[in-house]
């Protein structure tokens, strides 16, 4: 996974160095993004102040699908990634964000000198 000044986080096959899809709609710098440890979500941060919550379930689907053992030939659509929710809540940009290994908690840090704390269940707390 690559992020970008470009405002998009890529996610790649590392074996062939394809791209498998982009994510879009940060608005700013995109600074950091991470996998889940153990479920198909992704966190991504901004310095356009948020953190935003990915799905990416559906790639995963396509490509272990036993009816397609190669993607189309378009590569990615881009609705591979369901962006689930967008956090706002810091001051200044965000640098890094986390997930915490075992708990439906999140960590982001930025540049207004505060470390928040969000916690999901399908919804943002």
């Amino acid at each position: 996974m690559s992020t970008s000044d470009d405002q998009t986080v890529r996610v790649w096959n590392y074996l062939s160095r394809n791209q498998l899809t982009i994510m879009t709609g940060h608005t700013n710098l995109v600074m950091c993004a991470q996998f889940h440890p153990s479920k198909e979500l992704i966190v991504s941060c901004s310095l356009d102040q948020t953190v935003r919550l990915w799905d990416y379930s559906n790639l995963i689907k396509k490509y272990t699908s036993s009816s397609s053992s190669k993607p189309s030939e378009g590569g990615y659509s881009g609705t591979e990634v369901e962006l689930k929710a967008i956090m706002e809540g810091h001051d200044r940009g965000i640098n890094w964000c986390a997930f915490h290994p075992t708990q439906n908690l999140i960590l982001s840090a930025a540049d207004d000198r505060k470390v928040k704390l969000w916690k999901y269940n399908g919804r943002i707390y």
